[in-house]
């Protein structure tokens, strides 16, 4: 049986000197870095430096030609636009398997390679879709968009206070998310969520949330506006609404943040629901899906309302979700 060392392949990448070597080798990394034990030798052989330098490289490489994406000379070789296609996608996969262990994301974050995929990879993919030999091509099933954004995901995940996008880039993410004319698929607005879920997990302020945004995903989440009428758009899957329940949860952790999640809730609980109050209405919804992610989801975001102990309103709050009173009043609601 033939195996692969990653350590060799890393050599062999670093050592190329035409495009099939370069792109083999490339591939294997991005599959070998899958393992955990070869992640950490390639963490102390700077194999995440290597990745992540060559793919800035060929970014600003071809940030300065008229024809992008069709040949490259960034390596000391010459790349075809077939060769460039595959390199990308190993590049942007490589990323993300390796950004799994937390070193190497610190390090791949440090060379702004998050804004970089950003601006190359996702902002600029929609305006390019009609320009088929200015971009890398598709992936069967799989867009370059949805790579990049997995990257980020992970990439967004270890600690550090300050966010690696610009806001600019957090406003478009917002939009992909909640945009309401957006014909993004779910797997880009579920990995939209799910970049911001870890930006707020460290610093929920870090998201760029704003009052708006929160009402917006609450009416998405709940298929509903702020007076009752279901959206015209199509209703989120229940792992979309986890995603979506996950980000309120992080974001709740800001006091401010929660305040505001209370008072959207208090506006769009369904009619049938008028006496309840938040709180008991999350707890409700959490009892009655069938979905344990989304029901797991539902509960986290129910204590992370009920612990934020600003106000007597959310003291109320609180109350609502004591077992005491779920047992004396949510009794009669169970009968219905």
């Amino acid at each position: 049986m033939v195996t692969f060392s990653l350590s060799e392949e890393l050599d062999k990448f670093r050592g190329a000197e035409n495009e099939d070597d370069f792109v083999r080798a490339l591939s294997l990394i991005s599959v070998l870095l899958l393992s955990s034990r070869d992640r950490r030798d390639f963490s102390t052989r700077d194999g995440a430096t290597t990745i992540g330098d060559h793919l800035v490289r060929l970014c600003l490489e071809q940030s300065t030609v008229v024809d992008k994406w069709s040949i490259s000379r960034a390596f000391g070789f010459s790349l075809s636009k077939g060769a460039i296609d595959e390199v990308v996608r190993y590049l942007i996969i490589s990323i993300t398997h390796a950004a799994l262990d937390i070193n190497m994301a610190q390090q791949l974050c440090s060379m702004n390679l998050a804004q970089v995929m950003f601006d190359e990879f996702i902002e600029s993919q929609p305006q390019q879709d009609n320009d088929v030999a200015k971009q890398p091509a598709r992936m069967e099933g799989c867009s370059l968009r949805v790579i990049a954004l997995e990257a980020l995901r992970n990439l967004m995940y270890h600690e550090r206070e300050q966010p690696q996008l610009s806001n600019e880039a957090l406003d478009s993410l917002w939009q992909i998310l909640l945009g309401p004319h957006a014909d993004e698929g779910e797997i880009e607005k579920q990995l939209s969520c799910d970049i911001l879920t870890n930006l707020a997990f460290h610093n929920p302020r870090a998201s760029h949330a704003t009052k708006e945004r929160l009402s917006l995903l609450l009416s998405i989440l709940l298929h509903e506006d702020a007076h009752g009428n279901p959206l015209s758009s199509a209703q989120p899957t229940e792992l979309l609404q986890a995603a979506l329940v996950d980000l309120a949860c992080n974001l709740s952790r800001d006091t401010e943040y929660s305040i505001l999640f209370i008072c959207a809730l208090e506006e769009h609980k369904p009619r049938s629901r008028l006496s309840t109050s938040s709180i008991a209405f999350l707890t409700l919804w959490a009892k009655s899906t069938t979905d344990y992610g989304l029901r797991a989801s539902l509960e986290a975001w129910t204590r992370n309302l009920a612990w934020s102990d600003v106000s007597t309103k959310v003291c109320v709050q609180k109350l609502s979700a004591s077992s005491f009173v779920e047992r004396f009043i949510f009794h009669d609601d169970q009968t219905l």
